[in-house]
């Protein structure tokens, strides 16, 4: 018997957040995240980043957002 497992991550930040907030959260979150992920190349997972957010994160550490968003 196979379970199939749909593993979805949603990140978020405010419109207008101070950048502070959003670097901490990369550094904290949402970087270490994609930095962990980065390990396990068989497991499929989807992720969403919201424009604002991507853009903010992307600045902030482009090596960590080398992928390009949908």
């Amino acid at each position: 018997m196979s379970i199939t497992l749909l593993f979805g991550v949603h990140a978020h930040q405010p419109v207008g957040n101070f950048p502070a907030v959003i670097d901490d959260a990369h550094i904290r979150c949402y970087g270490m995240f994609l930095r962990v992920m980065e390990g396990y190349p068989k497991f499929r997972f989807s992720v969403h980043f919201p424009a604002g957010c991507w853009t903010c994160c992307s600045s902030v550490s482009p090596p960590t957002w080398r992928a390009s968003p949908p």
